[in-house]
This record gives C-alpha cells, structure tokens and sequence, in this order.
C-alpha cells in the first residue's frame, strides 16, 4: 500500500467480520507510506486493510492463501 501521510501513521488488517486482526504504529515516515506486515499469524482468508494519519484514511484489501 503506498499513500501520502503525514508523520505517523495506523495500519489495521481486519476480517470481513470486522475483528481486528493486527494493528501496526508506523512513526516517522516520509512522503509516502511503504510498509511491510507481517501476516504470517492470520488465517487463510479475504482481509481489509486501511492505513489513517489521523486525517486521512484509506482501504484496501487483500487475499491469505
């Protein structure tokens, strides 16, 4: 996921129920947000992801195999 922020930022992978399955503080990035998660501990599924600075947020989302 690649968006413009601000200085910190929150990113939330949920499952199509809505439980939050990981949450990760990224502070002090840049222009454009390049984070990798580890998503080695969920289960096989659909996830959404969203990333917010507080200001802004976005959604994604993606497949586990």
């Amino acid at each position: 996921m690649q968006k413009r922020f601000g200085q910190n930022a929150i990113i939330t992978v949920k499952d199509l129920f809505g439980k939050e399955v990981l949450v990760n503080n990224v502070e002090n990035i840049n222009e454009f947000l390049i984070q990798e998660i580890n998503i080695s501990g969920i289960s096989s599924g659909v996830y959404l992801i969203s990333a917010s600075d507080g200001q802004k947020i976005y959604f994604n989302k993606f497949i586990k195999e």
